[in-house]
């Protein structure tokens, strides 16, 4: 999934793959606790809503704000990721 991340910030993945590929690693793990779940909605639906919006007005391009919450929330969204690794 860290890998996924990468490929969307290097542009060799779309951001409708992306957050397919984070729903269905949240739908994989085994019984996450609820922070986990709430910090991982918390950063990942500002990604589908800024998506959704993009679709709407038929954007190819998110413009710099967007880009910095997608940003942000990648970060998080990593942080969150690397929690549940073995260690």
């Amino acid at each position: 999934m860290l890998q996924a991340i990468d490929d969307y910030q290097s542009k060799s993945l779309g951001i409708s793959q992306l957050i397919s590929d984070l729903e269905g690693l949240h739908n994989f793990l085994d019984h996450p606790d609820e922070n986990w779940i709430n910090n991982f909605y918390q950063y990942w639906m500002p990604l589908e809503e800024i998506y959704a919006v993009a679709l709407d007005r038929k954007q190819s391009e998110f413009d710099e704000h967007s880009q910095t919450i997608i940003g942000q929330s990648l970060g998080k969204l990593k942080e969150l990721i690397v929690s549940k690794l073995p260690r």
